[in-house]
């Protein structure tokens, strides 16, 4: 669910793809205050050659980041996965959500969640998934891909998608699930995002250690 990107890592996320260069969902603040028509690419790329250094200023602090929390969700990810795995960190599974790009677009934009227009934003998104795809394939990193929004109404599906490395009892899946889903239908959901963040990542460790 949007909103619930744990603190620690998508500001953290954040100040590593500005340090490879890349703008990821948003254009840069310079950007923003330029004139229209100025003429420049508001989507940068990642720069590759700054990994090593990257990697080495803050590899520590992904490596810790990773050892203390078993689940974390950030769509940040689609950029910066590849420098998690470059610095070592503790990694067992990634779960890759996507959905039909024009949807993710339109999605953004209706939240607010970006300044660039259609056009950037597609082609932010299709790079993004281009970059976590390559990183866990290349890696052999264990991975599932599951469909937006599918796998909230198909359980079944959802079970049978989710590849995990260790054995998952699907009865304690199908629970934990219902669970969630009960509790987002009660309105429960509108606490503050840190009580909420808590009891769903509670709820999905529960589940990976099943």
């Amino acid at each position: 669910r949007a909103g619930l990107e744990h603190g620690d890592f998508w500001g953290f996320n954040n100040s590593l793809a500005v340090a490879m260069g890349a703008t990821m969902f948003r254009p840069t603040k310079k950007q923003r205050d330029a004139p229209a028509g100025a003429g420049k690419a508001r989507v940068k790329l990642l720069r590759w050659e700054r990994l090593p250094d990257v990697v080495a200023t803050h590899g520590a602090q992904m490596r810790a980041l990773a050892a203390a929390n078993a689940v974390v969700k950030d769509p940040r990810f689609l950029f910066t996965l590849p420098l998690w795995l470059a610095a070592g960190a503790e990694i067992e599974h990634v779960v890759i959500t996507f959905r039909a790009i024009e949807d993710a677009v339109a999605s953004r934009q209706a939240a607010g969640q970006s300044e660039f227009n259609e056009r950037e934003l597609r082609n932010a998104l299709t790079y993004g998934l281009g970059i976590i795809t390559e990183a866990v394939l290349a890696s052999g990193l264990s991975h599932s891909f599951i469909r937006f929004p599918d796998f909230l109404t198909d359980l079944d599906g959802l079970y049978d998608a989710l590849r995990f490395p260790s054995p998952v009892d699907k009865a304690a899946f199908v629970t934990a699930a219902q669970a969630l889903e009960t509790y987002r239908a009660d309105g429960a959901l509108s606490e503050e995002v840190a009580s909420k963040e808590r009891l769903v990542r509670d709820w999905l460790e529960n589940l990976a250690h099943s």
